[in-house]
């Protein structure tokens, strides 16, 4: 059987979670130092089959649903987040396909095909400053979409467009007017090649139009994956405390008993997440939306604490909680502002005959 196929049991995947994790952290600080796209991590992935864990059993997918989604995107934060958030956007449209149908079947069926040969990665871009416009010739995009990660070697791109002619646009990475600014340069997640995409009447067929908002089980699963990434982050650095501490024949049990009731909360809460998804309950939108940013604070406190219990070591580039510390914080600053989150959670509890905002994400 081929090294690509998924795992088909939580067991299979069980298996196959600890060399993946041990293969991206060897090379987690070589890719941060070089800042370049980590072909290697993503290859490993794909190697394990993770890549079309989500995708439908009927296509030779592993049909795994959102709490096994999360469990492996804390896993594979905590080899490589940069890996990690390079591969979500393919983990979890290929879930939201085999729960919704958002693909044209065609075009999925050979995505699917070539999958199974290479690692093929799917970005989902909100993208504000597009515009589309109809020509004689069809459809074409034109604006400009910033910090888009891994644009070099994203295969196809759904730019999801708002306003009255709302819809999310399927562009091939090898589309014409499409073009990679290389412009990244941040201090943390280093390796996720971001960069910003130029579309200069970049063509899109009718088939590849998929008119509407964007599909609600889709962007539940989207606002799963920072949180899920940076408890990966807490928990390795934490691993890491553990074995100094063991070395140095230390035992500080209380503070690491805050550090891990801090994380088990965070980790049940989004596992509780992913299983409201799981079950279609309507709430879950709005719980996603809102509890991100507690779920990763939890990562950051937690971390703070591996912190101040390593002394001067964590700042220091021969160990890794520098470069954690700096993930964490590129990754909290991926999510709108703090004052936004809060006060559309506010309106939507304001909402008359509503306990809040949000769709149905049911299948």
């Amino acid at each position: 059987m081929p090294r690509t196929t998924p795992p088909t049991s939580s067991d299979d995947l069980a298996a196959r979670l600890p060399r993946v994790v041990d293969l991206l952290a060897a090379r987690a600080e070589e890719h941060d130092r070089e800042g370049g796209f980590p072909y290697q991590g993503v290859e490993v992935v794909h190697e394990a089959g993770l890549l079309l864990l989500g995708a439908p059993p009927r296509q030779g997918g592993g049909g795994a649903g959102p709490v096994e989604l999360v469990r492996v995107l804390v896993e594979l934060g905590r080899g490589d987040p940069s890996v990690a958030l390079l591969v979500a956007d393919t983990l979890v449209l290929h879930a939201a396909q085999a729960r919704r149908r958002i693909w044209p079947e065609l075009l999925y069926r050979g995505l699917v095909a070539e999958s199974k040969r290479r690692p093929v990665l799917l970005g989902v871009l909100p993208a504000p400053e597009l515009t589309a416009r109809r020509t004689e010739d069809g459809l074409r995009l034109g604006g400009r979409v910033e910090r888009v990660s891994g644009a070099d070697a994203l295969d196809w791109f759904a730019f999801e467009v708002p306003g009255k002619d709302a819809g999310t646009f399927l562009v091939p990475g090898d589309a014409p007017g499409l073009r990679v600014e290389h412009d990244w340069e941040q201090l943390g997640l280093r390796a996720g090649s971001g960069h910003d995409l130029l579309l200069e009447d970049v063509p899109v067929t009718e088939e590849a139009l998929l008119p509407g908002e964007p599909d609600a089980y889709l962007q539940v699963l989207r606002y799963l994956v920072g949180p899920a990434v940076g408890l990966g982050i807490a928990r390795s650095a934490r691993d890491w405390l553990l074995f100094r501490l063991r070395r140095q024949g230390l035992a500080p049990t209380v503070a690491l008993g805050r550090i891990e009731a801090e994380l088990l909360g965070a980790e049940e809460q989004l596992d509780g997440l992913a299983a409201r998804l799981d079950r279609a309950d309507p709430s879950t939108p709005r719980r996603a939306a809102l509890l991100r940013l507690p779920l990763l604070d939890a990562a950051e406190r937690a971390l703070r604490a591996v912190v101040g219990l390593s002394g001067p070591a964590a700042l220091t580039t021969r160990h890794p909680l520098e470069r954690q510390l700096r993930d964490l914080l590129a990754l909290r600053a991926q999510l709108p502002p703090e004052e936004q989150l809060f006060a559309e959670a506010g309106a939507g509890v304001l909402a008359p005959g509503t306990d809040g905002p949000g769709a149905d994400a049911g299948a």
